[in-house]
């Protein structure tokens, strides 16, 4: 049964915004795990026994609140292209 032009363009278009959405994720993952550790490292007290200080428990949760907030925008716009298409 051959697929007419609109089902073909409808599929083209659903892989690319979910890879697209799939790279925005796996981008701000990088990016939260690249952050927290630069933020760790700029602690002048992130080398002493303890390990997790306060400002370092305060970066990473910036940064993962940053993540979490970037995974909800990424998700709300895939679900809206879906819709949009």
């Amino acid at each position: 049964m051959a697929k007419s032009d609109r089902q073909k363009s409808l599929k083209k278009k659903t892989a690319l915004f979910g890879i697209l959405s799939y790279g925005i994720l796996i981008a701000l993952t990088l990016v939260y795990i690249i952050s927290a550790i630069v933020l760790a490292k700029q602690t002048p007290s992130a080398e002493s026994i303890q390990i997790f200080t306060d400002e370092v428990k305060k970066a990473v949760i910036a940064t993962s609140a940053t993540a979490v907030i970037g995974i909800i925008v990424s998700f709300f716009l895939k679900e809206g292209m879906r819709t949009f298409i």
